[in-house]
This record gives C-alpha cells, sequence and structure tokens, in this order.
C-alpha cells in the first residue's frame, strides 16, 4: 500500500482534456448565451404566465443589464461586438397629465405607438437600457430601472423592499390589482423581445464557432414514453441533458 507521500499525482486538466484558465468562465458565458435567447422567447411569447413574465427580469438583469453581464462575457473569445438593439422608446401622449390622487405612473406600454418593441429606432445596450419603458409623475422610467423593479423589488432575483416612490408605487399596483400587475409585467415581454433581436447575430456566431465541440451521446436509447415529435435538437454547443 503506497503511503500519502507516495500517492500517484492528481491527473491535470490537460491530461483530461478539460478547459483550463480563461477559457473556462468563457465556455460557461457562452452556453449560457445560447441556453438564454431561445429562453428569452419563450417567456416573452403571447400567452406566458405572469409568473413566466416575471422571470424575465432576472434573465434580463444578467444578461443585459449587470455590471459583469453575460453579454460581455460571452463575446470575448471571438472578439465580437457589442449588440445593437432596435426599439421604439416610450412616449406618452400628449395630453397625460400626473393625477393629484397620485396615480401618475403609466403601468404599462399600452399607450405606446407603435408598440415598444417595434425597430424604429437602433441603439447600442447602454442606449437601449438607458431608453425610456414608461413614465412616473412626469419622469421617464428607463428599461433599466423597470428590470431593476421585478429583479429586486417583485421577486424575480430576490425579494425586497422600494427604494423611491416609484417603485413604492408600482408595488401597490401590482400587489392590488391584479390584471393591472398582470399589464405592468408586460412591459418585461417587450423589453425581453427587442434582446432577443439584438443577441440573435451573437448566438449564430458563436454557434458556428463553439469552444466545446457539441456533445453526441449515441449509446443511450430515447425514452420510450416520449414521443419522437417531443424531441427538440439542440444546438451546436448545448451540453445540456434531459
Amino acid at each position: 500500500m503506497k503511503s500519502v507521500e507516495a500517492a500517484d499525482e492528481p491527473p491535470t486538466a490537460a491530461s483530461l482534456g478539460l478547459l483550463e484558465g480563461r477559457l473556462v468562465p468563457q465556455a460557461i458565458a457562452e452556453r449560457l448565451l445560447l441556453w438564454t435567447v431561445p429562453d428569452l422567447e419563450h417567456r416573452s411569447r403571447s400567452g406566458a404566465s405572469h409568473y413566466e413574465t416575471l422571470g424575465l427580469a432576472g434573465i434580463l438583469r444578467r444578461t443585459i443589464a449587470d455590471k459583469n453581464s453575460v453579454v460581455h462575457a460571452a463575446r470575448q473569445r471571438l472578439g465580437l461586438p457589442l449588440p445593437t438593439f432596435s426599439f421604439t422608446p416610450f412616449e406618452p401622449p400628449p395630453s397625460f397629465r400626473p393625477r393629484p390622487d397620485g396615480r401618475g405612473l403609466v403601468p404599462a406600454l399600452a399607450f405606446t405607438e407603435p408598440s415598444f418593441s417595434d425597430p424604429s429606432t437602433h441603439g447600442t445596450m447602454a442606449e437601449f437600457l438607458a431608453a425610456p419603458a414608461a413614465v412616473h409623475f412626469g419622469s421617464l422610467v428607463s428599461v433599466k430601472r423597470v428590470i431593476k423593479y421585478f429583479a429586486h423589488v417583485e421577486g424575480a432575483v430576490h425579494l425586497g423592499g422600494p427604494e423611491d416612490s416609484f417603485e413604492r408605487l408600482v408595488q401597490q399596483v401590482v400587489a392590488s390589482v391584479d390584471i393591472l400587475g398582470a399589464q405592468w409585467a408586460g412591459t418585461l415581454s417587450s423589453i425581453a423581445q427587442v434582446t432577443v433581436r439584438g443577441l440573435i447575430p451573437m448566438a449564430d456566431a458563436i454557434r458556428a464557432d463553439p469552444i466545446v465541440p457539441p456533445l453526441r451521446v449515441t449509446s443511450i436509447p430515447p425514452r420510450a414514453d416520449v414521443a419522437r415529435n417531443d424531441v427538440v435538437p439542440r444546438a451546436a454547443g448545448d451540453l445540456s441533458t434531459a
């Protein structure tokens, strides 16, 4: 029996064919981006539940709004440009005035014509995050601020307290009137639809040159209880399991 001192050295990452150094977080970021685009598309579809829509805030935060966002990390290896976003900034109608009883919030994009997700304006990620998505007492509310509210007050990331009058009013609206809460959450769907269009070129470039070749498992037969038309083909670089 070998002593502890004489034990074999553990295998290295290189000897096991594993990624090393900066390629490790890079692979995770790229894979996350490839998963994120269809998830945003699915959750922002017509007919999604209020709970599915709420989940968009957490995904949008980590993908485009965080300082160390998935977008910034995923573009590094291939030197991809930052995405461009196409949308129609929110503009309240000229006749809109905050009511003296405090109901000065437009809780959705219902007054925007054409809709926010229509591509009339093109901007950088920073310009998109700063673009108006609602109005509160005559002050425009940015895309980033809307995402932050749902992520940090309504529970998409964690359940916290409102930090200002805007967040306090939205929280009261959402808690008090279900239909208005669902309508306000629909703002996230419009933001997500714009984000999906902006991220598709980056996702396509990563898929065409994956950091890790697609994992192909051929020795495991499909489950007998899953119909063939339920099997969704995975994109290159997608290492998810069933």
